[in-house]
């Protein structure tokens, strides 16, 4: 979820010289789609976003998102086993 555009997280704001991780590269990267490619062992803030990025387009996220909207309910529905919004 989230209320503004564009959809990669905080990474699009944090963009001045030397921004990265403090973390090692790995950590960004979701079980489900490695990245065992990083430039750096600490990724800088443009690996982190392209990284993002790829994942936003490949899955066709845009398609599912939702921006400048505001959840106010959110129920889980047992038998569906999916959150209803």
């Amino acid at each position: 979820m989230k209320k503004q555009h564009p959809s990669v997280g905080r990474g699009e704001y944090n963009t001045y010289p030397g921004c990265g991780s403090d973390i090692p590269g790995h950590w960004y990267s979701l079980s489900t789609e490695p990245n065992p490619y990083w430039e750096n062992y600490y990724a800088t803030q443009p690996e982190i976003r392209a990284y993002w990025e790829e994942i936003y387009q490949t899955h066709d996220l845009a398609s599912r998102t939702v921006f400048n909207t505001r959840v106010k309910l959110v129920e889980w529905d047992e038998e569906d086993d999916v959150h209803n919004l």
